[in-house]
Formats: C-alpha cells, sequence, structure tokens
C-alpha cells in the first residue's frame, strides 16, 4: 500500500495574515508615537502659557498696586497744595488789610 505523509498546511495565508497584523501594529504604533510628541508639545505650550499668564496677571498686579501709590501721591500732593493756597489766601489777606491800615494812617498825618 502507499504511505501517504499528511501535507502540513499551507504557510503562506497564516504568512499574509500575520503581516497584515504586523503591518497594522506597526502602523498602530507609529500613530501612538506621534500622538505622544503632539501631547507632549500641548503639554509644553500650556505650561508657557500658564507661566505667560502667571507673569502678566503678576504685572498686572504690580502695575495697579504702582497705580494705587501714585493717587496716594497725587491726594497727599492736592492737600499740600490746598494747605499752601489757603495760607496763601490768608497772608494776602492780612497784607491787604495792613495795607489798607496803612494807607487810613497816612490819610490821617
Amino acid at each position: 500500500p502507499p504511505l501517504y505523509l499528511p501535507t502540513p498546511p499551507p504557510q503562506k495565508p497564516a504568512n499574509a495574515e500575520l503581516d497584515a497584523i504586523l503591518s497594522i501594529l506597526e502602523t498602530s504604533e507609529k500613530v501612538v508615537e506621534r500622538l505622544q510628541k503632539q501631547e507632549e508639545n500641548m503639554l509644553n505650550e500650556v505650561t508657557q502659557r500658564a507661566k505667560d499668564l502667571h507673569t502678566s496677571a503678576g504685572n498686572l498686579i504690580t502695575a495697579q498696586l504702582r497705580r494705587a501709590n501714585d493717587v496716594k501721591r497725587c491726594a497727599s500732593w492736592e492737600a499740600t497744595q490746598a494747605t499752601v493756597f489757603s495760607l496763601f489766601l490768608i497772608f494776602f489777606y492780612f497784607s491787604y488789610f495792613f495795607f489798607l491800615l496803612f494807607c487810613k494812617c497816612l490819610n490821617r498825618i
């Protein structure tokens, strides 16, 4: 009787399926790497924007404090000027009063 050996299953379809799976896996890995790079770039960008906002907020607060100090200085200067002007008016009034008194004294002589 002739001897029949079992033939091995065809290797090409299994390799083709394996190649397809490997190519999909490689593509997926590339996509994951690209997404990780995008995530890292976005994280760096968000961090930089947060730092910029923090800096600008600090500058804004500093500017507001400077403006508040300027307002206080202007108010104190205005108060000083009002006092000086009041003193000038008082001096002028008394000078005028003494001038009139002096003129009356001259008329009496």
